[in-house]
């Protein structure tokens, strides 16, 4: 039970340093991968971690944010992060430093060694394990496999027992599969309630009044589903 409710605590701890609020993501564990010569300016080929941070790369160099950068810039990209080898249960020890400097401008050393990375503007700590790097000019793929937000699991938008669509959507998401009666409730990237719904009798919820953003659904007995509200 100790255990239990430690493993709990994590999942949902903050802290207060220098007047700002500090996230840690302790959700389960995802993969992310982009494939050698892939399209970077596809979001399938993009980690949209927040509203902020968008993480690809292109066919060569290192990893940059697509949402504020147009390519891979020296000692700053990826923009709006900062990077340490070590884990977020360090984390007041870690040294976070630019991602070309914290990677000693060696990518490949980095993989299967744990980073921490810091997401600036919303001030969210989680971990990173690089699972894979393609040396410069072999196509530009690599993967990593990082923490999510707390208390949402995530999984692909189209399962069996839910499925929602259009994808990116501005005005309305129709739901399809066992939920389509339940009630739900839609969450932010940080794991913050910022809607509850329940679908109209076609399946049809109301997203109007959502910012712009990636967020996740979850319905009653079923996994959350990630979406991308335009």
């Amino acid at each position: 039970m100790k255990r239990i409710f430690i493993l709990f605590a994590l999942f949902l701890f903050t802290a207060q340093t220098a007047g700002l609020t500090q996230t840690i993501w302790g959700g389960p564990k995802i993969t992310f991968s982009k494939a050698n010569n892939s399209d970077w300016t596809l979001e399938a080929n993009q980690d949209r971690l927040t509203d902020h941070v968008w993480i690809t790369r292109k066919n060569s160099q290192g990893i940059f944010n697509i949402a504020t950068e147009t390519g891979y810039v020296e000692d700053v990209s990826p923009a709006d992060t900062k990077w340490a080898f070590g884990t977020t249960a360090d984390l007041e020890s870690l040294d976070f430093k630019d991602w070309e400097t914290a990677v000693n401008e060696n990518p490949p050393a980095m993989v299967n060694k744990d980073m921490v990375v810091h997401l600036i503007t919303d001030s969210v700590y989680f971990d990173i394990k690089f699972l894979s790097w393609q040396g410069s000019g072999g196509g530009g793929g690599f993967s990593y496999e990082r923490t999510t937000p707390n208390a949402v699991k995530t999984v692909e938008a189209r399962q069996p027992d839910l499925m929602v669509f259009p994808n990116p959507a501005a005005f309305y998401l129709q739901i399809k599969g066992s939920s389509l009666k339940q009630k739900g409730v839609v969450y932010n990237l940080n794991g913050s309630q910022m809607l509850g719904v329940s679908p109209d009798p076609k399946g049809y919820v109301d997203i109007r009044s959502l910012p712009k953003g990636v967020y996740f659904l979850k319905m009653e007995n079923a996994e959350a589903v990630r979406f991308i509200k335009l």
